[in-house]
């Protein structure tokens, strides 16, 4: 699966009381492949699957009315930001059948970078 998403405000010249231009855009991929196996009175199942993305983020803004802001506050301001998302994750598990007793045990991992990095097990 793949999707990108893109989003942009352009003010004109004439805007008052601040002229702002802002563009965000993101792309995500995500793979997901599993595999199952039935042995005896085993139902095996084990999986990988990968999420991963890119953000990109600008704004700007010029004050073009300075009377309708607080002193102080900048004329002009810039930002740009950019980050790669990276969210991995596998897991494994089982379906156990004794007699009249079934037993599903299972382990997952996840992992998630982004702003920050987490691990879940």
């Amino acid at each position: 699966m793949s999707r990108d998403d893109l989003a942009s405000l352009v003010s004109n010249d004439l805007s008052r009381p601040i002229i702002a231009g802002q563009e965000r855009s993101f792309r995500e991929g995500y793979v997901k492949g599993s595999v199952s196996m039935h042995r005896r009175n085993h139902e095996l199942k084990a999986g990988l699957e990968v999420d991963y993305g890119s953000i990109h983020e600008r704004f700007n803004y010029i004050i073009a009315d300075p009377d309708r802001f607080d002193p102080g506050t900048p004329g002009t301001f810039n930002f740009a930001g950019s980050g790669l998302d990276r969210e991995p994750a596998g897991f494994a598990q089982d379906l156990l059948r004794l007699g009249q007793w079934t037993v599903s045990a299972g382990v997952r991992w996840d992992c998630y970078h982004l702003l920050v990095s987490k691990r879940a097990r």
